[in-house]
């Protein structure tokens, strides 16, 4: 998958042989197998004999397990170029200074809402897009 991100981000050039370029663009076929899989191993638990199926608390379970770690991601990708900034611009390695997000882009990314609207689905971080979804 590294080298299917690898090859999109070169603007997916053209080779020679075709089916270098047909399996380096079947990479993205990850994604759906990680979601169908994922599914499967939430939705496994809830299918047991005489289990109850709570989603409430299905729900409430994964917010705690999942929310801390995308908040705090979410609070690195909006804050850290304020801490990284001044100290490219002493060495030379860079040349303007961070300009803080727009609210239109934090709010979608708080509710998890962002993968809704087009210009906040790759907004403040490309790989935030499936959150929303899982």
């Amino acid at each position: 998958m590294v080298i299917g991100h690898i090859y999109a981000a070169s603007g997916y050039p053209y080779f020679s042989v075709n089916a270098l370029a047909f399996g380096l663009d079947v990479c993205h076929s990850g994604v759906d197998l990680f979601f169908v899989l994922s599914g499967f191993c939430l939705y496994y638990p809830l299918t047991k004999q005489g289990s109850r199926r709570d989603w409430a608390s299905f729900f409430r379970r994964r917010a705690r397990r999942l929310g801390p770690p995308y908040y705090a991601a979410l609070a690195g990708v909006v804050l850290l170029p304020f801490v990284i900034a001044p100290f490219a611009q002493r060495f030379g390695l860079a040349t303007h200074t961070p300009s803080w997000p727009g609210w239109h882009q934090i709010w979608p990314h708080l509710t998890l809402l962002h993968t809704f609207f087009t210009d906040t689905f790759f907004g403040l971080n490309g790989p935030f897009w499936s959150l929303g979804i899982e």
